[in-house]
């Protein structure tokens, strides 16, 4: 392996998960200077980057701040720059010189204003739009950025347009929107499905004006911004003004917008198997079968927790949530157990537990607790989402009357066609029972006590919790 490879990691801000870039750090850190590799990393000073760098020993890091660099040295990388992606146009020296400028030694600006000027596919001037950018002068926005400033720009051209129709206007601001608030890259499809429009096309209409600010893969078909600098603009009103976009507002539109994909596709047995006795890896042709039943507008199983537990709580969102519980959940497992993504499902339904955890305790342990039927057998199980296990498994399922779980999720009555039981959902032990010739039995709210009534029509009280 030859001596002078450098492995080059950019962005590191740009990952979601503080945990998994600290984790990266450690191991660069404890096992990076013992490997024939060199190690360059760029991020912004997120707190969860410069934390674990700061902390190291200074003769194991270099550590550049581009604000330290000499501004001359910066802005002549930003010249070369701007001369070979403007070739095509031949601008004249001082030109080039003036948006360098204006760049403010922000790569990030010279590199959207190339995008914005640059045609592409849509027919425009360029000379036009590099006169645009030269108009730019930050001084006559007092707080924003010459970055902003560009960006405010770039928005103001593709949006405000005398040519659009106000529906057009709009159409292409939700699809901004959407891409910014998107958990990850998101296929045009979905785009399309969540944002309410008719098919791929229109939003590959509404994403032209706008192909400086965000990138469209032309290998997978994915959509997402070029630079988290942009969310940051989008996200402040000040900035933004009227293309600002309401985080809290737009993941509960996204949400709501899950459920009602979801409530309108998922039913009972989705694939149609004749026979639900028989195991998934027994059914010949179970794939072909899923994927002529369960639509790719499906997989936002792993968008909607997501969403929902982004936006602020409010009364429309129980009430949907609710009816999701109470109507689909079954369904939507189905599908996660069919497509094997429980595990999905798992983290999902946590997350949105704990999104409820102080607002509405019932309903949360209504996520804590799921009931689910295995994929491929007869066990019904209830899964304890915060400890990452199923705590009870039943079998088989036509003996399963009533399932009551106390109110601390602690404690699970159970009740068959034979017996009532009293179950540990922490520890998957019985605790009391099994009880026969009982008519009816229940729990207190606590899981403390049990009170039953018998054949003879006596009814009994008795502790099953220790004082």
């Amino acid at each position: 392996m030859p001596e002078n490879l450098v492995v080059v990691i950019d962005a590191l801000d740009e990952c979601s998960n503080g945990g998994a870039v600290e984790i990266i750090l450690d191991m660069l850190f404890r096992f990076g200077e013992h490997l024939p590799l060199k190690f360059f990393l760029s991020s912004r000073p997120e707190p969860a980057v410069y934390k674990r760098m700061s902390s190291q020993n200074p003769n194991s890091r270099s550590t550049l701040h581009l604000h330290e660099i000499e501004k001359s040295v910066v802005e002549g990388g930003i010249v070369l720059y701007l001369m070979e992606e403007l070739a095509f146009m031949s601008p004249p020296s001082d030109q080039i010189s003036q948006l360098a400028r204006l760049a403010s030694n922000f790569f990030i600006y010279a590199a959207t204003a190339v995008r914005y000027i640059q045609p592409g596919k849509r027919s425009v001037d360029p000379r036009k739009r590099l006169a645009t950018m030269l108009d730019l002068n930050s001084s006559s926005t007092k707080k924003l950025s010459t970055v902003d400033l560009l960006y405010m720009a770039i928005l103001t051209d593709a949006v405000d347009e005398d040519e659009l129709e106000p529906v057009e206007k709009h159409s292409i601001l939700l699809v901004l929107w959407t891409v910014v608030c998107a958990r990850e890259s998101m296929t045009l499809s979905k785009i399309a499905t969540l944002a309410g429009l008719s098919d791929v096309e229109e939003v590959l209409a509404t994403l032209q004006p706008l192909q400086s600010l965000l990138h469209v893969s032309e290998d997978s078909g994915r959509a997402s911004i070029f630079h988290a600098s942009f969310s940051d603009f989008m996200y402040d009103r000040e900035w933004s003004k009227q293309f600002y976009c309401d985080e809290d507002q737009h993941k509960h539109y996204l949400a709501s917008r899950c459920f009602e994909i979801m409530k309108k596709q998922l039913r009972l047995n989705i694939c149609n198997l004749e026979s639900s006795y028989l195991p998934g890896n027994e059914v010949v042709d179970l794939d072909i079968r899923i994927s002529q039943n369960i639509s790719s507008d499906l997989d936002f199983r792993q968008h909607w927790g997501y969403y929902l537990q982004m936006a602020s709580p409010s009364k429309s969102l129980y009430g949907i949530l609710d009816g999701f519980l109470s109507n689909s959940l079954l369904f939507w497992m189905e599908v996660l157990n069919l497509k094997r993504y429980v595990d999905v499902g798992r983290s999902d339904l946590f997350g949105v537990g704990e999104w409820l955890k102080d607002w509405l305790t019932q309903m949360s342990q209504n996520c804590k607790f799921a009931v689910r039927s295995q994929w491929d057998t007869r066990i019904l199980q209830i899964w304890d989402v915060e400890q990452n296990r199923h705590s009870l498994s039943f079998h088989p399922l036509d003996t399963l009357s009533v399932v009551q779980i106390s109110s601390n999720g602690a404690i699970a009555l159970m009740k068959d066609s034979l017996s009532h039981q009293v179950w540990d959902l922490q520890t998957g032990q019985l605790i009391a029972g099994p009880f026969k010739d009982v008519q009816r039995s229940c729990i207190s709210l606590d899981g403390a006590q049990l009170a039953y009534q018998d054949n003879s029509g006596i009814i009994h009280t008795r502790r099953i919790v220790p004082l």
